[in-house]
């Protein structure tokens, strides 16, 4: 091979090596068939404040008490739960200072009332609510507690709430799966409260 002809073969290799380069770098900028070549934006999730939290969370007619840390609050101590039902905790003097209408409210938005879906039986949640937090305990001690979830239910009834909203991406009560729960319990148990039972809410349901 003659040094020219050496020459147009390496030069004809180099000329390939960069096609095949360029080829690349064009089959990664340019959309494959069929797809978009426009970039969807990131969706930008409004972050609600604590204020407005609060406002969603507790409606305009409640007379409980008002729990300042709620989940999906930036103050919520996610990952630990002791410390959620420590920022649930309503001090004792408060308990005793409110009337059981009031305290009925506040047990009936209690904002780990969830974690009752946990347990193998609503009696041994009710139980264990009644050891972990002083509003269920001292409910329980109230002689007119039966009277006051019989009124309750009577003048709710009916009410729609809405539970934990994934799209308004904030957390909300259900009072009356709660009112459903202790009526259950046989701190509650009155022939009054067999109406509740026999309204069972659709999106409440134990293991038994």
């Amino acid at each position: 091979m003659t040094r020219t002809a050496f020459r147009r073969t390496v030069l004809m290799l180099i000329i390939i090596l960069l096609l095949a380069f360029v080829g690349i770098l064009v089959s990664r900028i340019l959309p494959k068939k069929g797809s978009s070549n426009t970039t969807e934006p990131i969706p930008v999730v409004e972050v609600k404040s604590d204020a407005e939290i609060a406002k969603a969370y507790f409606p305009e007619d409640y007379i409980g008490y008002r729990y300042p840390v709620l989940p999906t609050m930036s103050t919520w101590p996610y990952g630990n739960h002791a410390d959620m039902i420590s920022v649930c905790q309503i001090p004792e003097n408060v308990l005793k200072e409110m009337s059981t209408e009031e305290l009925l409210e506040s047990v009936l938005y209690y904002p780990l009332f969830p974690d009752a879906y946990l347990y193998d039986s609503r009696q041994k949640a009710y139980e264990i609510f009644k050891n972990s937090m002083g509003a269920f305990a001292e409910l329980s001690r109230r002689e007119d507690r039966v009277a006051c979830l019989d009124r309750y239910w009577d003048t709710h009834r009916g009410t729609s709430y809405l539970v934990t909203g994934v799209s308004e991406e904030i957390f909300h009560a259900n009072p009356l799966s709660v009112a459903f729960f202790l009526a259950g319990q046989e701190d509650f148990q009155d022939s009054n409260l067999s109406k509740i039972l026999d309204d069972t809410p659709s999106t409440y349901s134990f293991r038994q």
